[in-house]
């Protein structure tokens, strides 16, 4: 069995949508961001991905796309996304979530690099989150699954 097969699907699924985000990054959609985290229960990832927000974000109400691994592969309600590339998934991002996008030009190869970095990192199966309904180090982010990291860095900013 390869290490792959033996990796929670579940993960796998969650970990796509992650390579999508990087595939927009190479798009020129730098200042895109992931804010991931544990459901309440602890039984599912949930993930937001929208713009960077500015430092006074107090009343500012920014778009975001919200993802939950109860959802499987079925991303934002596209239906089943299972054999898609992430590619396509970028694409169809980009055609959904403009709105999103649009705000999300601006250049940040530091930010950019850090995500790459974290993908690697966190390989073979490894999910990052950064909040849950239970006590945790707020100066690193967290990463559960198959992966011999259990943290890494906070992304820049």
């Amino acid at each position: 069995m390869s290490k792959k097969e033996s990796i929670d699907p579940t993960i796998l699924v969650c970990r796509k949508l992650l390579k999508m985000v990087a595939v927009l990054h190479v798009r020129g959609y730098e200042s895109l961001r992931v804010e991931a985290g544990m459901s309440p229960s602890g039984a599912y990832w949930r993930c937001d991905i929208g713009p960077a927000l500015p430092d006074s974000n107090d009343d500012i109400d920014f778009p975001r796309a919200r993802y939950s691994s109860s959802a499987k592969a079925e991303y934002f309600e596209w239906g089943d996304c299972s054999d898609s590339t992430v590619e396509a998934m970028a694409d169809r991002f980009e055609q959904s979530y403009a709105e999103i996008l649009e705000k999300c030009g601006a250049r940040d190869p530091e930010y950019v690099r850090w995500f790459a970095d974290m993908l690697v990192l966190t390989e073979p199966g490894g999910l990052i989150y950064s909040f849950a309904d239970w006590e945790m180090d707020e100066t690193v982010m967290h990463v559960m699954g198959q992966c011999e990291r259990k943290t890494i860095a906070l992304p820049p900013h």
